[in-house]
């Protein structure tokens, strides 16, 4: 379609992007769908989904179009040390380079010619633009450039006020956009950022209910679906609420087009669905069965350090025990608060590598009641402003983790009725630190 004429065929790709978006069998089958009718719509030849990870990146989700090169220079748009690490701004958030950058993190200034009140950035001649000094090419992205991709949008998947994604429409060709088509565009990347958190929460759902299935029979189980239960109340309820006030708005700007209307009115019955789906789970985790005894606690972290000696010694790990033998027994479940100290000592194993260090483990009276344990590596130590973050289900910093090991050390605390933290230690590395009641009193 040519830019400048009004054409029924806006609301008929609308209409269809819709439909699609609203198939949930296969999501990601979907979005390339999507990407194909807006490839028709707009003359457009290449087109890009991006979306939020965990990484804080924003790689491509589904493309159509752009070469294999392209995607592989680029799909990472974080900045990045010499060592891997990303490079975060005073706030946290990842740097993000190019103009891809400035759109996701909301920094569009609707008063330059190529913003949009919405924050959409687009042109119809990225060379001139580039030429005119209003952007400069490291803003368009090199890459663009080199490809000849002169008609250029990036709009941003709001949902609310959250950036979660990015839609990309390139073109060689010139005067592929104008503000009709640009609107329209808008209105597909608000509902696609509905319809990609929608995704993430039937995934994180999946997730729950297949950790469950797989931990069911051992004997922490109860403890990890607790634990998940209680995060899928908090981090996805909320979004849900969000999700299903759009939906409402949805129907409301829809109103009149009976296709359209029979699709908003799906999207909010499957949002409704979803959240009375997290409500039952979350009510059927109970209180979770711990065993009370009295225990030895330096023998219970004797019976963990056992089982991964070995490791150490391969990785040339020194292991340093600082165990008081004026400790008092403890009541609490020897297997649960075996597991807990398991999970520490195996992090803080991973956390030296191959580098060899030293794995420090102290026992102690901490005084109120309360005895202390210590678990110390000597690796390069954890950011401050991770630590609450990394005992939420599903954060890790392991490429291939769960993100449910501390979780669920910081639940066997719970239930023992004390607390376990990260710090950064004082001459480096990390010190996992958990306090437990001489009683063993339960927790929530």
């Amino acid at each position: 379609m040519q830019p400048g004429s009004v054409s029924v065929s806006l609301a008929e790709s609308y209409t269809a992007i819709l439909e699609q978006l609203c198939d949930s069998s296969d999501f990601p089958a979907a979005v390339r769908n999507v990407l194909g009718t807006l490839s028709r719509t707009t003359g457009c030849e290449a087109l890009g989904l991006r979306v939020h990870d965990r990484r804080d990146d924003y790689p491509y989700y589904a493309y159509l179009g752009f070469e294999d090169s392209f995607i592989e220079e680029e799909n990472c748009l974080c900045c990045c040390e010499d060592c891997g690490d990303l490079v975060r701004d005073p706030g946290g958030l990842s740097v993000l380079e190019c103009m891809c950058g400035r759109v996701l993190r909301g920094q569009a200034d609707s008063g330059l010619t190529f913003f949009t009140e919405y924050g959409t950035f687009w042109t119809n001649a990225a060379s001139d633009l580039v030429k005119s000094g209003a952007v400069n090419e490291k803003e368009v992205r090199g890459t663009c450039m080199a490809c000849g991709y002169e008609s250029i949008a990036l709009v941003p998947l709001k949902s609310g006020e959250r950036i979660v994604g990015l839609l990309q429409c390139n073109s060689r060709k010139r005067e592929r956009f104008n503000g009709e088509i640009i609107g329209f565009l808008e209105r597909v990347a608000g509902y696609a950022a509905l319809a990609v958190e929608n995704a993430w929460r039937r995934d994180e759902l999946d997730v729950l209910l297949k950790s469950f299935e797989a931990q069911q029979r051992g004997p922490d189980a109860a403890l990890a679906f607790e634990e998940m239960a209680s995060t899928l109340a908090h981090e996805i309820k909320n979004p849900l609420a969000g999700m299903a006030l759009s939906a409402g708005r949805l129907k409301k700007a829809v109103r009149g087009q009976e296709k359209a209307e029979q699709i908003a009115e799906h999207l909010s019955k499957s949002i409704n669905t979803l959240s009375e789906t997290v409500t039952r789970v979350t009510r059927s985790a109970g209180r979770s069965h711990v065993q009370r005894e009295a225990l030895n606690l330096n023998g219970v972290l004797e019976s963990a350090l056992a089982l991964v000696t070995p490791w150490a010694g391969e990785q040339n790990v020194t292991v340093v025990r600082k165990m008081s033998e004026e400790l008092p027994d403890l009541v609490g479940d020897a297997h649960h608060l075996r597991s807990a100290f398991l999970n520490l000592l195996l992090n803080a194993l991973e956390a030296m590598g191959d580098r060899g260090g030293r794995l420090t483990v102290i026992s102690r009276p901490a005084g109120g009641g309360q005895v202390e344990v210590v678990i110390a590596d000597s690796g390069p130590g954890i950011d401050p402003a991770e630590v609450d973050s990394l005992f939420k289900p599903f954060v890790t910093g392991k490429q291939h983790g769960s993100g449910l090991g501390l979780a669920i050390v910081r639940r066997i605390a719970e239930v023992h009725g004390g607390s376990a933290t990260l710090r950064r230690g004082e001459h480096g590395g990390t010190e996992a630190v958990l306090r437990l009641p001489v009683g063993g009193e339960s927790g929530s």
